[in-house]
């Protein structure tokens, strides 16, 4: 009998107070609930060691230093993970591991709480989950593409950030993004024009 995927509804509504699940499938769909229609969230599936175990690394481009999660992240998890011992044989294992030993980020954190996930996810933060393991590895990876934000030369304010959009589309939603950091917050990419397929994102709460 298939495994019962939770009511959508339910999971906006309980999302705070619900932990992971031991399947991949149904906190990969909890994610794609809660975020819904973002199209700067991405979803990277990779397949771990020998046995091949199913994960995920979860992030949103444009926050997110991709250099870093190749080099510190996918390329020792990809090559190091096949020369493991074969004692090494429960995935729980394999993620006390990966944690241990294989990720060399400045730091990773180990939660469980959906809700907390979500918050570190829209902070900047990458999330690896493992299939059958109920936690999930949270590591820095923040690093702001392009260059600086600049500051407003068109309008003035006394008090309150000064900061302006600047040309690169994917910059401008990671600044929305680190101020908005909720799940209800969307990012929905279009492109318009005929012949100019200009890409354009939509941002609504």
């Amino acid at each position: 009998m298939p495994h019962k995927l939770p009511d959508p509804q339910y999971v906006k509504e309980n999302y705070q107070y619900m932990t992971l699940s031991k399947k991949l499938e149904e906190n990969i769909y909890i994610f794609q609930v809660l975020l819904k229609g973002n199209n700067d969230i991405v979803f990277r599936q990779i397949s771990i060691g020998d046995k091949k175990v199913k994960a995920f690394l979860v992030y949103v481009d444009g926050m997110v230093d991709k250099l870093l999660i190749t080099r510190n992240i996918l390329e020792p998890i990809m090559i190091e993970t096949r020369k493991l011992n074969k004692i090494i044989y429960t995935n729980d294992q394999l993620f006390n591991y990966i944690n241990e030993y294989f990720i060399t980020t400045s730091e990773v954190n180990v939660k469980d709480k959906i809700g907390d996930i979500i918050d570190d996810l829209l902070s900047g933060e990458t999330i690896l989950l493992i299939d059958g393991v109920e936690k999930a590895l949270i590591i820095s990876t923040k690093g702001w593409e392009g260059r600086n934000i600049t500051e407003s030369t068109t309008e003035s304010y006394v008090r309150g950030p000064k900061e302006s959009f600047v040309e690169t589309l994917r910059i401008n939603t990671s600044m929305l993004r680190r101020r908005i950091k909720h799940p209800d917050f969307v990012i929905e990419n279009i492109k318009i024009g005929k012949y100019s397929k200009t890409d354009v994102s939509i941002a609504y709460v």
